[in-house]
């Protein structure tokens, strides 16, 4: 992590079962994020039937800060992690994302985000 923790992390977790294009995997609320610097760390896999390659993305709501959760087609067995640092402005929703959707699978998301120093 860079950076040193500066406060107690804030979690979500979702799970959406064949959903359409654009749909939110999971988020955590405009709000819940005080103004300052986070690190996020996001896991991301699909369900027991396998998903499309490179099908999710996290991405902070308010604007177009986009971060690509490349992975191959996977199951819970292969997680893909990412991680970012971001500047918030204690008023925005971040979230994870299905670019394209899939009709075949469950697609799964964790967000951890936690304050740290700058």
């Amino acid at each position: 992590m860079i950076g040193q923790p500066s406060g107690p992390s804030v979690a979500s977790s979702g799970s959406v079962a064949n959903p359409g294009a654009s749909a939110i995997i999971t988020s955590i609320v405009a709000g819940s994020l005080p103004a300052g610097l986070w690190h996020f760390l996001i896991m991301v896999s699909y369900g027991a039937a396998a998903g499309p390659q490179n099908d999710m993305v996290f991405r902070r709501a308010s604007s177009n800060v986009v971060i690509p959760l490349l992975n191959p087609v996977i199951n819970p067995a292969n997680p893909v992690y990412a991680e970012v640092v971001l500047s918030m402005d204690g008023a925005t929703a971040v979230n994870v994302i299905a670019i394209a959707g899939s009709g075949a699978a469950n697609y799964n998301a964790t967000i951890v985000a936690t304050p740290i120093r700058g």
